[in-house]
């Protein structure tokens, strides 16, 4: 990636801020149009192939500090509003989704919203992504995600986030911040689930999630994403 991209600070964009609540936080996960739902197509259509539960988003809304309401939507299961009352709009997606994702983020980023993009295709084709949305996390989200939103709140957004540089594990030593998953959210936190998704959940036939992990793909668009080190737990 360019140093200009790299270290350059986004145009200052703050949220509407209302005195009487936090900023509010929507996670979006695109899905295609044959498969989405809308509200002209409320029901969740039939598949014939497998159908995947996609879990970052879960993640990063457990990385959320609990003062900021989060909300995740995903188009495979109910229907995305533009007009849904938020501050701040993350989504994340592969590359066979991003025209639909620069469309969502066209849309609310013409309503006023801050957009922040994320997943396979922000990490694998930062520049890209960079010309439809306010700032990019590139890797996963843990460290980089946390300090986004710090930096929203000093208007101090800059283009690109990663992941502070993770030190190799010792034998038999525990990771400092292991995987966030939804389920026993630290104390303090939020419930499991809390708020996060409303309406049907479809039932799927496999999850999936990226992060890194022992085992090399050489398929895309996980392969390049995928590394040999494996976060002990």
């Amino acid at each position: 990636m360019n140093e200009t991209l790299t270290s350059a600070t986004a145009p200052q964009r703050t949220p509407a801020r209302h005195p009487d609540r936090a900023m509010s936080i929507l996670l979006v996960l695109p899905a295609g149009e044959r498969v989405r739902v809308t509200p002209e197509a409320p029901e969740v259509p039939r598949r014939a192939m497998l159908r995947f539960s996609v879990l970052p988003l879960t993640a990063v809304a457990a990385l959320t500090p609990p003062e900021y309401p989060v909300r995740i939507v995903d188009e495979n299961v109910e229907p995305l509003d533009y007009e849904t009352a938020c501050d701040v709009v993350g989504i994340t997606f592969m590359t066979a989704l991003a025209p639909r994702a620069f469309e969502i983020a066209a849309e609310f980023r013409g309503r006023g919203k801050i957009v922040v993009a994320g997943g396979y295709h922000a990490t694998l084709c930062p520049e890209d992504v960079a010309l439809h949305f306010d700032a990019v996390v590139v890797g996963d989200a843990e460290g980089a995600w946390e300090r986004l939103l710090a930096d929203i709140e000093r208007g101090e957004l800059k283009k690109v986030y990663r992941q502070p540089a993770l030190q190799e594990p010792q034998p038999g030593a525990r990771a400092p911040h292991p995987f966030p998953l939804p389920i026993g959210w630290g104390e303090g936190g939020r419930r499991p689930g809390e708020g996060l998704v409303h309406g049907p959940i479809a039932r799927p036939g496999a999850l999936g999630a990226s992060h890194e992990h022992q085992f090399k793909r050489s398929f895309p668009p996980c392969g390049p994403c995928a590394a040999r080190r494996v976060h002990p737990d």
